[in-house]
């Protein structure tokens, strides 16, 4: 009887002991499965993820594809229209609109660099905004003296930095970027703006392509204006030359014409100049010629403008002036250069003198060549009448 007590005690153990395995294998497996199915899960929300990411970045990415497109499309005509600009003005006007549409900005501001004043100046700005930066000053004189780009997180560390760079907001103007723009050999200036977009490595990129080019566009204006001031400008003496003479003085003629206003001409000759050269040589002639230069240029001032018509002649021209105010005027330059003393050399002092003939719009003549004859017929008069006179046609 023990013995079937303990067979079946060594069953029951057995039994037990199979159904506690099974209990611990089938709760592994449970276990296994859970998380096996939230590993899956998981993965599944974050495949899900993923596709979203991708999706947004691929729809956010063919937006930036479409506005590179469109913005390569337009680039090169801004870019023509500012590099084709004949004025300072539309330089500056065309580099702020490309500014703008580049960077979708509301505002961009250029700030003109004053070589006299030494100041940076807002320009085309209202009046509400008329101030001056000096170099270090704000976010802009800051660009402008370290000669590179600036963020206002760059600004604020150029400041720690540098004890010539103060942190001043420029007042009424929010700006967030600046830089500058430039050659080789000169500064122009500063442009800045506040862009709409985040990535602030982009808007240096975009601001510093409109930068350069604008620099080259202000570049070649002013070689522009400077080839065609030679051109029209007489070497020795920096008046205009008789090639511009007859251009402006048509123009001049033509507004008269059209507005019933007097123009009045002095052609003005140095007395006995052959002379002089003969005696004392050309440098000297030259010398005098200079001189006699900046007497008229001076006396004329706000009144009309002077031109080298040829030799020792020269032609004044006096817009808004009746025959008798040009009297007036060609009489004291005589009596000026009457009462100069011209310094040859230490021990050599000359006296010169000067004759002038004058004509005027509409009695003298109707057309640049027959007021220039009348005026040159009165020299000659004045000439044969003993020189040092002034005589009107």
């Amino acid at each position: 009887m023990k013995d079937i007590f303990s067979i079946i005690t060594i069953i029951a153990i057995i039994v037990a002991s199979i159904s506690f395995i099974g209990v611990f294998i089938l709760s592994a497996l449970i276990l296994v499965w859970k998380r096996r199915a939230s590993a899956e899960f998981e993965m599944r929300k974050r495949l899900e993820q993923s596709v979203l990411d991708h999706r947004t970045l691929t729809s956010s990415l063919q937006e930036k594809i479409k506005w590179s497109e469109a913005l390569l499309s337009m680039l090169p005509d801004y870019i023509s229209e500012l590099l084709s600009s004949h004025t300072k003005d539309e330089v500056i006007s065309r580099s702020i609109t490309l500014s703008n549409f580049l960077l979708d900005s509301k505002r961009t501001v250029f700030f003109w660099w004053d070589e006299k004043r030494e100041r940076y100046i807002p320009y085309s700005l209202s009046s509400i905004y008329k101030i001056e930066i000096k170099q270090g000053e704000t976010i802009i004189g800051a660009s402008g003296l370290l000669k590179i780009p600036l963020t206002m997180e760059d600004y604020r560390f150029a400041v720690s930095q540098r004890k010539d760079i103060k942190f001043e907001r420029i007042p009424d103007i929010d700006l967030e970027i600046a830089l500058p723009v430039m050659t080789r050999i000169k500064t122009y200036g500063v442009i800045a703006t506040t862009p709409q977009t985040k990535d602030i490595t982009e808007v240096k990129r975009l601001l510093q392509i409109v930068a350069e080019i604008t620099g080259v566009a202000l570049e070649n204006i002013e070689l522009f204006n400077r080839i065609e001031n030679i051109a029209v400008t007489d070497t020795l003496t920096g008046l205009w030359n008789r090639s511009f003479l007859f251009t402006q003085f048509s123009r001049d003629l033509e507004s008269a014409r059209k507005r019933l206003r007097p123009i009045s001409v002095i052609m003005f000759d140095l007395d006995h100049f052959k002379s002089f050269n003969d005696t004392y040589g050309h440098l000297v002639g030259d010398k005098i010629l200079k001189k006699l230069s900046n007497v008229l240029k001076v006396s004329t001032k706000n009144k009309g403008w002077v031109a080298r018509y040829g030799g020792e002649e020269f032609l004044v021209v006096l817009s808004e002036t009746t025959k008798d105010e040009a009297f007036h005027t060609a009489e004291k330059i005589r009596k000026d250069i009457e009462n100069m003393r011209f310094d040859i050399d230490k021990t050599t002092t000359l006296n010169l003198t000067i004759s002038g003939g004058i004509a005027s719009f509409p009695f003298d003549g109707d057309e640049t060549e027959s007021l220039i004859k009348s005026a040159d017929d009165a020299l000659y008069k004045a000439k044969e009448g003993g020189r040092n006179r002034i005589i009107p046609a």
